[in-house]
């Protein structure tokens, strides 16, 4: 059962959103986001994460990621060993955090969207397995553990200093809004008072790869409104809020930026 019944009887919870961060190939947070979507800036630039010399595709909404990740609580050797995708979800979620003005400790479920998870790990577990180089072994067991769907949740509430359940929903497209809707569902309902939540994801070869074997990657530029349209593209980022109810959030005079007041999901792809 997705959602758990009630935790308490009575009307439902009303929900709303304190805080929110933000990561994309336009900017860092939200006010680059905005004035970026504002003027109409494209996010797409030739892939430089990885080769792409032998895919249709070339170009990709890749973040110009910080060259260190937001300070947090995070121990120097966890730091050093953050994959994209868990530096992209820090991001957006220390943005949520300091907007949301929620203090370290505690209990706070997280729930997130995924579809990659850390696969910058899985790659270069991948490829060190096979070089046959047998110099950076020591680094195997730390890659492996970073591609799992977990870790990235589990470095997170360490990062805020907080303790907690992690959920990860990882259904393609609809990863991210899912996790939102579950957390939603999770506070309306009385099981918790607050939940951080959102999606994140990094490119990596492997999906690109993937996509474009398919042929479904546009060659040219993604125009989807376009008579001539010749296929998608692929991006990057992460995106995080942190939910609460509207009576937790108005006990301790917190700043109200949107209420959710509904979600639905069907399976009819």
């Amino acid at each position: 059962m997705l959602f758990p019944r009630p935790a308490t009887q009575g009307a439902p919870h009303r929900v709303v959103v304190t805080g929110a961060g933000v990561i994309t190939a336009l900017g860092t947070g939200w006010q680059a986001n905005a004035a970026g979507l504002r003027a109409g800036h494209s996010a797409f630039r030739p892939v430089t994460l990885f080769p792409v010399e032998g895919q249709r595709a070339k170009q990709a909404a890749e973040v110009d990621l910080p060259a260190d990740p937001p300070p947090t609580r995070l121990r120097v050797e966890t730091v050093r060993r953050l994959n994209r995708g868990s530096r992209l979800l820090l991001w957006a979620a220390t943005e949520a955090w300091r907007q949301s003005g929620w203090e370290p400790g505690g209990d706070l479920p997280v729930v997130l969207g995924t579809t990659s998870c850390g696969m910058g790990s899985g790659e270069a577990w991948y490829e060190q397995a096979v070089s046959g180089d047998g110099r950076s072994r020591r680094g195997q067991p730390t890659r492996a553990v970073g591609y799992q769907g977990q870790r990235q949740g589990t470095e997170l509430l360490e990062a805020l200093g907080c303790t907690g359940p992690v959920t990860l929903i990882a259904n393609a497209c609809a990863s991210g809004a899912n996790a939102i809707g579950h957390a939603w569902e999770l506070v309306r309902k009385g099981i918790e008072p607050r939940v951080l939540t959102g999606g994140f994801d990094a490119l990596s070869r492997l999906v690109f790869a993937g996509f474009d074997s398919l042929q479904a990657l546009s060659p040219t530029t993604c125009r989807p409104f376009d008579a001539h349209r010749d296929g998608l593209a692929l991006g990057e980022g992460a995106a995080v809020l942190t939910l609460e109810s509207l009576r937790h959030a108005q006990a301790r005079g917190a700043p109200i930026l949107a209420e959710i007041i509904g979600y639905g999901t069907a399976t009819d792809s």
